[in-house]
């Protein structure tokens, strides 16, 4: 399957720009755990937030039938004001999620709820979001500020969210469009 081996080839670059192989780690909009089950094989004590009932069901279940007692998962649609209550992570990773946040909740309330996750980060954040030249996407025109040039865009507001550097580390293919997006490693 072209999903599973491009979130392999994703979850192994985040590996690969990690300092260590062991702290905490935090996944925003974890789906059915797949990032978080890979950063606990590596040495992490992982947790994945997700908004969706069903994938959070079936995540839960893969820990209890694999016995992972390093893994945790969360039901929780984060924002503006829940985000805050969450504790710091020396990792965390928001993928493909920004997009949705902005097209429903503005924004204004995406926005808040980033500078949150910067302020949970101990050491990085992996980022990576749909962009506004997937045209056609219910959510694309809500990213018109992008403009024609999301990854330029999205580097300098991740630059402007006060992480000492930010480098793009991978472009990968969506089950979507033909569209590939970049994958942004942070670093405090």
């Amino acid at each position: 399957d072209k999903s599973l081996r491009e979130s392999d080839k994703r979850s192994n670059l985040i590996i690969d720009n990690l300092n260590q192989l062991d702290g905490s780690y935090l996944d925003i909009g974890s789906q059915l755990g797949y990032f978080v089950f890979k950063m606990a094989e590596v040495g992490f004590v992982s947790t994945g937030i997700e908004c969706s009932k069903y994938p959070h069901k079936y995540a839960s279940s893969l820990k209890v039938i694999n016995e992972n007692n390093n893994v945790s998962f969360i039901n929780m649609c984060i924002d503006s004001k829940n985000i805050k209550n969450i504790p710091n992570f020396d990792v965390i990773s928001i993928l493909n999620v920004f997009h949705h946040l902005v097209y429903f909740l503005g924004f204004d309330a995406a926005d808040i709820i980033m500078k949150q996750l910067v302020s949970k980060t101990n050491s990085k954040l992996f980022f990576e979001t749909g962009e506004y030249e997937e045209k056609g996407e219910y959510w694309s025109d809500s990213l018109s500020f992008m403009k024609s040039d999301s990854k330029s865009w999205i580097y300098n507001y991740l630059c402007s969210l006060g992480f000492s550097t930010v480098s793009i580390i991978g472009e990968f293919p969506t089950h979507l469009n033909n569209h590939n997006r970049t994958l942004f490693c942070c670093n405090k």
